[in-house]
């Protein structure tokens, strides 16, 4: 049966299709451009000093860096029902990954979007002495990273805490 049979004996399903088709395309069409893509942000937080505080730097920093004559880190904010922010987890590269980011990163890639890798990434929480690490993608390395990655309140509270962006401009604690 071709097409034209098919339109001929199933009028409503074929102006229920055409209905639908016609409504995305406009939908696409009329949304504004950009919309659904999340603005990355151009600075992130950092901490030289195993997340006991934090400060803004340039995006561009791909971690480690030195700061300062320390070794710094990317870290990402939290905060909980308190709102007290808190750093939830630390972000570094290993050198070869470090390395091809910068090189993105000079032929024009935004530099979030660059750092955005699978593999080569470090990740931990304050105080632990290992980083996670996913090298050779094993479900060990990655259960590891996944415990890293899921945040917690410190008090253990069973709400889940709420991530702090750079716009928020968390102040550190002195």
């Amino acid at each position: 049966m071709g097409i034209r049979e098919t339109i001929n004996e199933k009028p409503v399903a074929t102006l229920i299709v055409a209905v639908v088709v016609i409504g995305c395309a406009l939908g696409f069409l009329l949304m504004p451009k950009g919309s659904h893509v999340p603005k990355l942000s151009s600075r992130s937080y950092y901490s030289d000093d195993d997340g006991k505080t934090w400060y803004i730097d340039d995006a561009k920093n791909v971690p480690p860096y030195d700061h300062n004559g320390k070794q710094a880190v990317r870290a990402y904010l939290y905060k909980c029902a308190d709102g007290k922010p808190f750093v939830q987890r630390l972000e570094m590269f290993d050198i070869s990954t470090k390395e091809a980011i910068e090189g993105q990163i000079r032929q024009g890639v935004p530099p979030l979007e660059a750092q955005l890798q699978v593999r080569g990434i470090k990740i931990k929480r304050p105080a632990d002495e290992k980083w996670a690490y996913v090298l050779n993608g094993t479900p060990q390395e990655y259960a590891a990273f996944q415990k890293v990655m899921t945040p917690h309140c410190p008090d253990g509270s069973p709400t889940p805490p709420a991530p702090v962006t750079v716009e928020d401009n968390a102040p550190s604690p002195h």
